[in-house]
């Protein structure tokens, strides 16, 4: 089988959940002996990284990987802007000629990009991947309200109360923007069933929504939760990005009343992305941290920056218990499932995927109100003080790579019986592909660029319109008024 991946980001260059899964999905399928091709979608790159003859460039000493330069996308339609990047990407893919195309983000790639490449792509099978609630909440896909609770309406009439600027068409528009995404799909996933149900309740799926876990490890290993977990002291960390809305904020009001009820408590915040929020957050922050030091020691509470995920596990296991102090709730979250397998206890809301997945945690997790002081603080008291449970011999073996990777083959499989044959060849009769320990075969060699192997006609062409003419239309305003826009401002790039 040949795959095709499409990436909101690279995570070797931008950390995160979303791409990290699509990432590691890339893996799982070279390990499992199909050809993956993985192109990760930027904005913003360093020079190094771009090319001025072509938006896709191949990243060095990386097999079938390639970084998109994007320019000019409308983060507020989530809709592309560059009729050269489309032309260019459906060469590259036609090239490829992929039997499946996994889509995991639309930010960067744009709704009307993927319509219109399923177009030009007929024959392949269309996986996309719900990460978040985006095609529901347009507050950054939180479901969380401008008076910090949660939303469980999402009619338009609801979502003009946190964009009392816009009106209810607007975002029946954009209900019918998305719409057309997920019916261009043969199969919608999400990593969590409280995901799914919210999305069903929102779009028409059909049959064709499924849930399938992100995948985390390479192999699965219970060196750190089993019996002979080590004692850890009173040791709190946060692990993840440092973002106004991973409650970094509510967590460091809540600090002080921690270090003063735990007199040998130390916490560490662990994570980039403290410079990407606006500079007042930056200040408060920095301010909140220098009257924690100034009151109870500055070794109690440290900022560690950032760290290398490939030692997550490890690191985190110098740790009792892993924090979640987020804001609204997480569809799935990968942090929570490191915590689980270096032996952590978990302290979170009680809501979205950490209330689905509590149980996994064999009585580790502690659930506490959203954004309630009164219940975090109860919480913490309860985890600091409760023996750890060791898990059992099989924990978390549904978060190994391979078990992912056989949970989206096994989606396409049921879609696509030339797709099904491709993935029993090489197979004996009989012979099941296993999820928790998937067949490593050797690496695939590399190949070259199949941009100059292609002929593929022109997308634009009159013959073969690949995307509506309103569409195309609106492309082409969007590329004079960015030429406009540089003409203004001196530039000859953007």
């Amino acid at each position: 089988m040949r795959a095709l991946i499409l990436s909101f980001l690279h995570p070797d260059i931008v950390p995160g959940g979303a791409q990290q899964v699509a990432y590691n999905l890339h893996l799982g399928l070279q390990r499992a002996g199909h050809q993956s091709f993985f192109t990760a979608f930027h904005d913003k790159l360093p020079a190094r990284l771009r090319s001025d003859a072509t938006p896709i460039v191949k990243m060095p000493q990386r097999d079938n990987e390639y970084i998109v330069n994007v320019a000019g996308f409308d983060y507020d339609r989530y809709v592309s802007c560059s009729r050269w990047l489309l032309e260019a990407y459906v060469r590259f893919a036609r090239g490829i000629k992929p039997n499946v195309i996994f889509v995991h983000h639309f930010v960067l790639v744009g709704i009307d990009f993927l319509v219109a490449l399923r177009k030009a792509l007929p024959e392949a099978r269309f996986v996309f991947t719900a990460h978040e609630f985006l095609p529901i909440c347009k507050r950054d896909g939180h479901l969380v309200r401008t008076n910090n609770q949660l939303c469980t309406s999402y009619t338009p009439f609801d979502c003009i109360g946190c964009f009392p600027n816009a009106e209810p068409k607007d975002f029946s528009v954009r209900y019918k923007l998305f719409q057309s995404l997920f019916d261009a799909c043969d199969v919608v996933v999400t990593p969590s069933l409280f995901q799914g149900e919210i999305l069903a309740g929102h779009f028409a799926f059909g049959d064709r929504l499924t849930v399938v876990p992100n995948g985390s490890f390479d192999q699965v290993s219970h060196s750190y939760n089993g019996d002979d977990r080590r004692p850890r002291g009173d040791t709190i960390a946060f692990f993840g990005q440092v973002l106004r809305d991973k409650g970094i904020e509510f967590l460091l009001k809540q600090i002080p009343a921690m270090l003063s009820n735990h007199k040998q408590l130390t916490i560490h915040i662990w994570g980039s992305g403290l410079d990407m929020n606006p500079p007042d957050f930056q200040q408060q922050v920095e301010q909140a941290m220098l009257q924690i030091g100034e009151n109870f020691g500055k070794d109690r509470v440290v900022l560690r920056g950032s760290y290398d995920n490939r030692r997550v596990v490890e690191i985190m296991a110098l740790y009792d218990c892993v924090i979640f102090p987020s804001l609204w709730p997480e569809t799935f979250s990968m942090v929570f499932s490191e915590a689980l397998i270096a032996g952590c206890k978990v302290i979170a809301p009680s809501v979205g995927a950490f209330k689905e997945r509590h149980g996994e945690a064999g009585g580790n997790c502690h659930l506490y109100e959203l954004g309630d002081a009164l219940s975090f603080s109860v919480a913490i008291n309860t985890a600091l003080s409760a023996p750890y449970k060791p898990l059992s011999a099989t924990a978390g073996d549904n978060l190994a790579i391979g078990a992912m990777t056989e949970g989206y083959l096994a989606t396409v499989r049921t879609q696509n019986d030339d797709v099904a044959a491709e993935l029993r060849s090489g197979t004996e009769p009989g012979d099941v592909i296993s999820a928790a320990a998937p067949r490593v075969r050797p690496p695939l060699a590399p190949i070259d660029n199949p941009l100059p192997e292609t002929n593929a006609p022109d997308i634009f062409s009159e013959d073969e319109p690949a995307i509506p003419r309103r569409v195309r239309k609106k492309i082409a305003v969007d590329e004079g008024e960015q030429k406009k826009k540089r003409s203004r401002l001196g530039s000859t790039t953007f």
